[in-house]
């Protein structure tokens, strides 16, 4: 079967200019990103407590591991690819939300299962339960918003994102205040996202790439899986390397240090929205020009896009860094318990400006067919980390994870830095375009 001659005909919106499309996303986010920041921080740590905001990030960092084995590279693949051709987007579409629906359903039932049978106390088995269903649905809608990024019209995913924080919140906020658990904001979470996923999926069928049942194709599953595959072994790095950490926290230390953890880490997570913003918006574009090879035009916009996001990234993270403690006592309403996050967020809040520049490198790579480069760098650097971890965590408790990411960000950049000098930057100055 040629999936791309079977596609229905649809007239797909146009493509937007960079800028207009860092905007529209800029804008959605700046929207609700902030009231999602303070209910996942103020309301949930000043309700929940360490032990029970504990409790909630240990089941969402658990099962985000797990979710993260539905995407095997398929959506960074998806929107490289589609941006390159856009005729096929209709057959990834219906082939990887069906495939993606039933792994992403799966995998979280199986840890739930584990759980159930080495006897894991209820609430933790609940809070796995539901932060499973939550992850399913969020990185399912991710894919949905490749769409949006591969056709370049990043106003459909500001809208997106704006309904589905309101649908989230508002379940969360609601379960969060009338039961007060860790397991009933889960819960909660899980409820907005599902519709938030309905929407999206209808969306796309629409506007972008019709679902229909007759492209489904083992055979073209199969060469997808297997092309996305390096990218899809580093997506599982990325996330391996993130979230392992406070999952070892919890084992060896408790949920009481987690939860001062996230206090501080749940800041720098929402940071990550700005180089986020830029790559949705570099990523398709850096794609075109690599495929038709327009070295001089590809050359500067990994120089701005790197320069200006560092900028940005430096001007944020100096001034958290000398006032993180009244910025974390505003965000737990005063509770001493959370007077160790303070600490906690003026180390870590250095890694951001590296997360910055690794993320827009890291998008270069991916655009440049170096994914395998890219998930044989971060394989390394997440065993590295993670043997790191597992020694210091002992000996310096939370503060750890926060020396670990550093150097592991410091690390990456070396890498990525290295290879695009060597690599790609030259082949991308000396053409006459």
């Amino acid at each position: 079967m040629s999936a791309p001659d079977s596609l229905p005909r649809i007239r797909p919106p146009a493509r937007a200019g960079i800028l207009r499309n860092i905007t529209w996303l800029g804008v959605g986010s700046a929207a609700v990103k902030p009231l999602w920041f303070v209910f996942i921080t103020h309301y949930c740590i000043t309700i929940l407590g360490d032990d029970g905001y504990g409790m909630m990030n240990w089941a969402l960092y658990s099962m985000t591991i797990a979710a993260a084995f539905s995407d095997l590279g398929t959506t960074t693949y998806s929107i490289r690819e589609v941006a390159r051709d856009r005729t096929q987007a209709s057959a990834f579409f219906s082939n990887l939300l069906a495939f993606r629906l039933g792994i992403g359903l799966a995998l979280p039932g199986l840890v739930v299962l584990v759980g159930f049978l080495t006897a894991m106390p209820s609430p933790k088995l609940s809070a796995l339960a539901a932060a499973g269903l939550y992850t399913t649905g969020l990185i399912t809608v991710s894919y949905c918003r490749t769409f949006y990024r591969a056709f370049e019209v990043l106003r459909f995913e500001a809208l997106s994102l704006i309904l589905e924080k309101v649908l989230v919140i508002g379940g969360g906020m609601a379960l969060l205040l009338l039961s007060g658990t860790p397991q009933s904001v889960l819960l909660g979470l899980a409820a907005g996202m599902t519709l938030a996923l309905v929407w999206n999926v209808g969306w796309v069928h629409r506007r972008f790439a019709p679902f229909r049942a007759g492209l489904l194709s083992l055979s073209f599953l199969r060469s997808k899986l297997r092309a996305a595959l390096p990218l899809g072994l580093f997506g599982l790095f990325v996330v391996f390397y993130v979230r392992i950490g406070p999952v070892l926290l919890e084992a060896m230390q408790g949920e009481a240090a987690v939860g001062q953890f996230s206090a501080a880490f749940r800041i720098l997570e929402a940071l990550v929205m700005l180089p986020a913003i830029v790559s949705a918006a570099v990523l398709p574009r850096l794609s075109r020009l690599f495929k038709e090879e327009r070295q001089g035009a590809f050359a500067r916009l990994v120089r701005l896009s790197t320069g200006g996001t560092l900028l940005a990234a430096l001007a944020i993270a100096a001034p958290l860094a000398v006032f993180s403690e009244p910025v974390i006592a505003l965000l737990s309403g005063g509770r001493a318990e959370f007077a160790p996050s303070a600490g906690l967020l003026a180390v870590m809040i250095w890694a951001y400006p590296l997360m910055s520049v690794n993320g827009l490198l890291s998008v270069v790579m991916m655009a440049t067919d170096e994914q395998r480069y890219l998930a044989a760098t971060l394989g390394i650097i997440s065993l590295v980390s993670l043997i790191a971890n597992l020694l210091l965590i002992p000996h310096y408790a939370a503060f750890a994870l926060c020396y670990v990411l550093l150097a592991s960000e410091v690390l990456i950049l070396a890498a990525l830095l290295t290879r695009y000098l060597r690599r790609l930057r030259p082949a991308h100055t000396a053409s006459p375009h």
